[in-house]
Order: C-alpha cells, then sequence, then structure tokens
C-alpha cells in the first residue's frame, strides 16, 4: 500500500521533502495507526488536503470537513475509513454546533476505536490548541498519535514557487526563483500570498515580471507585514 499512495501522490505533482516525507510515509501505513486514528497537522497551503485527498482515494474513505459531520455522522458509521478535514475549525462554529459537533466526534471515535476500523483527521493546530469543550474528547484526541507537516525547507521552496507561478501560467526564470525565495516569507501562506501579489500587479500594471517588479512587490509585502 505504501508503493502505491507514494506512486498516487507523484501522479498529483506532490513534492516530498524532508518536510513532509514523514507524514506521507506514516498516512500511507494506515495498518500500523495505535487505535486506528490519525491526525495529521501542518500550516495552510502545506498539503495536508492533497494528502488527505490520496489517502481517502486510495482507502475508498468517505472524506468531509468538521462542519459536515453533524448532517452525515450515519454515514461515517457505515464506512470503514474516513477523512475529517480541519478538525480546528470547530472552535469557530457557532456555541450550539460545537457542542453538537463534539458530541459526534466523541461517538464517532468510539465507534471507530471499538471495531477497528480508521479515522484521519487534519488540522493546522494541534490538540492542545483546539480549546475543545468536551473534556473526554479532548482526553481522546490528546491520546492519539500525531504526524506533522513542517514549514518548506531550501528544496522544497524552489519546487513551490514554481508550482505557484506554472498553476497561473506565469513564466519566471531560474534565477528569478532563487532571487525570491531568499527575500520573501518563506512559509506556505508568505509563498502564496506573494505569488498572488505579484501576478495581481503585473496584471494590472501590465507589466513583465522582472527584479525591479519582484523588488517592488517584495518591499509591499513587508510594508504589509509590519502593519
Amino acid at each position: 500500500f505504501s508503493l502505491s499512495f507514494k506512486e498516487a501522490l507523484e501522479k498529483e505533482d506532490f513534492f516530498f521533502s524532508s518536510c513532509n516525507l514523514n507524514a506521507a510515509n506514516v498516512l500511507g501505513d494506515w495498518d500500523k495507526w495505535a487505535y486506528g486514528v490519525m491526525v495529521l497537522v501542518g500550516p495552510k497551503h502545506s498539503g495536508k488536503s492533497h494528502l488527505c485527498s490520496v489517502w481517502a482515494t486510495e482507502t475508498n474513505a468517505l472524506r468531509i470537513n468538521v462542519n459536515e459531520l453533524n448532517n452525515k455522522l450515519d454515514n461515517c458509521l457505515k464506512m470503514d475509513f474516513v477523512c475529517i478535514e480541519d478538525i480546528d475549525t470547530i472552535n469557530g462554529l457557532e456555541e450550539v454546533k460545537k457542542k453538537e459537533t463534539e458530541e459526534a466526534l466523541f461517538h464517532l471515535i468510539n465507534h471507530f476505536v471499538q471495531r477497528s476500523k480508521k479515522v484521519l483527521f487534519s488540522a493546522k493546530k494541534m490538540p492542545h490548541q483546539w480549546r475543545l469543550s468536551l473534556k473526554d474528547l479532548e482526553s481522546r484526541m490528546l491520546s492519539f498519535n500525531k504526524v506533522s507537516i513542517k514549514e518548506p525547507d531550501d528544496k522544497l521552496i524552489l519546487a513551490l514557487l514554481l508550482k505557484l507561478f506554472n498553476d497561473r501560467q506565469v513564466k519566471v526564470g531560474h534565477e528569478e526563483l532563487k532571487h525570491i525565495a531568499l527575500r520573501i516569507d518563506r512559509s506556505f501562506s508568505g509563498m502564496n500570498e506573494f505569488v498572488r501579489l505579484l501576478d495581481k500587479k503585473s496584471l494590472t500594471l501590465q507589466r513583465k515580471i522582472n527584479y525591479s517588479l519582484i523588488n517592488e512587490t517584495i518591499k509591499e509585502m513587508n510594508r504589509l507585514e509590519c502593519q
């Protein structure tokens, strides 16, 4: 299964590096998960949804967002594999819905653990930061294994910048990519925001992307970060 999982990721242009390889391997080895539960944690734009999508396809899992759980709990309980994404956004739900969702999560977890089924959760933050109100649920979530996607390393930064520009059909040379990588916020979110802003400035001003426009955009990003 691990091999097919890796092949599936490669077919979808997933970039392997030291920051995400462990997470991909852990998801591929789902049969080794303690209690049949895994929590995948990583920053925004880090590839969590990509990994969840491939895992769900490979296992024929039902894949939902946590805010859908109340309406889809019965369907989840019928499955052997379930993927529930963005679980840490539960704290932003209206109070009554948050309470109902936490109770549904607790019921689902007990159901899956008792029957040796598999459930994958994704989140941007670790469970101790979710501010769960149901203490029994919090205790269960803290006890489960977690695997993290770290912020990108040098190898991945250039690959992701190239992909982000290609997604927008924008051509940027290798030397320009290295120039950008050394000067911007090197987080997943920072790279996404820089490419978005640079592309917007190029279209709005009808200017070709070159070092001058790149440096102007870097200065603008720095000003925005200081505000």
